[in-house]
């Protein structure tokens, strides 16, 4: 879990907002990559709730 580091430039229970940072680029380079790697293992509603993120 190393890169998720990289997406979020704060520590999960950071309660100064002004800190955080999500990069939903990579976000969603990851989510894509992971559904066309996992597609034959995940269910219907699981690869159609997953539509959304893209």
């Amino acid at each position: 879990m190393e890169k998720v580091k990289e997406w979020n430039t704060a520590a999960e229970d950071e309660p100064d907002t002004d800190k955080v940072f999500f990069d939903t680029g990579k976000f969603r380079a990851f989510a894509k990559g992971f559904i066309q790697e996992t597609k034959d293992l995940l269910t219907e509603v699981e690869l159609e709730s997953g539509a959304v993120i893209f």
